[in-house]
């Protein structure tokens, strides 16, 4: 659920997609998300906050009536089920002041877990800092508090489709593939995480908030020719001369040139991207999704809801 099949954990993405923001290791680095190491001991400290015994969220309650976290278990599931109910410090959606995250509900498309699957990334959280976790019963009664009941029924285990029946939610990357120009585009986004950070038009990323919404065909054009990326090509740290190289170089290169704003929290110079795309896709699926994000506009966004109004040129 976290880190998929491979054995390579810190390094596979598995159906939760938790590693493309969150890291599990001590020490290791919160760019995105908070470093998950010791999220066990702290949740019974976060119930106790003023900031979550006083909160000015976006949302308070998982649904009317649900209640708020009053142990450790709890506000790990709330915080899956209900991630604007309280936000981290420092970590909520740009521009809320810290009250919206911008976290999906894992229960819910495009991720789709199962109580038990979120149930067992708690037991493997409780283990991995050492800690015996609660009976299963306890845990998945800490998910059905803030699931409305009618909702619980169509958290189902798997999805047909064609037939054959698999797991729902997202597709998986292990370490050991190469996406091949053969993937449809859509499919290209899934398998490679962008809708943890991007929100894009017609497609299943619609929550990224951490990165910048991808209407390329509106967007490239007006980047390469501006005076910060032109400087970054003077200096010989960026090459694109069209729309679609700079698609391509801000996938396989994203510390060539960073979109204002979009620089990692604590290095103003560093990407929040993964720097690995290159490894992980071969240039005619890097070329596929640079046709297909410079397809979107910001004309697509308006009608697919992720504008209010289209900007005057």
């Amino acid at each position: 659920m976290i880190f998929g099949p491979g054995g390579n954990e810190y390094r596979n993405v598995g159906k939760g997609q938790c590693p493309l923001c969150h890291t599990f290791k001590k020490g290791g680095l919160d760019v995105r998300a908070p470093n998950l190491y010791g999220i066990v001991k702290r949740a019974g400290e976060r119930i106790k906050e003023p900031r979550y015994l006083h909160p000015d969220t976006v949302v308070q309650e998982s649904y009317p009536r649900s209640g708020r976290a009053t142990t450790a278990e709890e506000y790990l599931a709330e915080s899956k089920v209900c991630p604007s109910c309280y936000v981290v410090k420092g970590y909520g959606v740009k521009g809320s002041n810290d009250r919206e995250s911008p976290d999906p509900s894992f229960n819910k498309p495009p991720i789709n877990l199962t109580i038990d699957e979120m149930v067992a990334i708690d037991t493997w959280l409780y283990k991995q800092e050492g800690e015996i976790p609660p009976p299963i019963g306890v845990m998945r009664a800490a998910y059905e508090k803030f699931i409305p009941e009618g909702e619980r029924s169509n958290n189902k285990r798997e999805a047909t489709e064609g037939g054959v029946s698999r797991p729902r939610g997202l597709g998986l990357l292990r370490g050991d593939e190469i996406l091949s120009g053969n993937e449809n585009p859509k499919n290209l986004i899934m398998n490679l995480g962008c809708l943890a950070c991007h929100k894009i038009p017609t497609t299943t990323a619609r929550f990224g908030t951490v990165g910048p919404l991808l209407v390329e065909g509106s967007n490239a054009i007006k980047w390469i020719n501006s005076p910060e990326y032109l400087s970054r090509l003077k200096e010989g740290k960026a090459h694109a001369t069209n729309p679609k190289e700079y698609i391509i170089e801000s996938i396989v290169d994203p510390n060539a040139f960073i979109v204002p704003g979009f620089s990692q929290k604590d290095k103003p110079g560093v990407s929040i991207m993964p720097k690995d795309y290159a490894n992980k896709m071969s240039y005619d699926a890097v070329s596929k999704l640079a046709d297909f994000l410079l397809s979107l506009d910001e004309t697509t966004a308006q009608k697919d809801g992720m504008l209010s109004e289209v900007p005057s040129k």
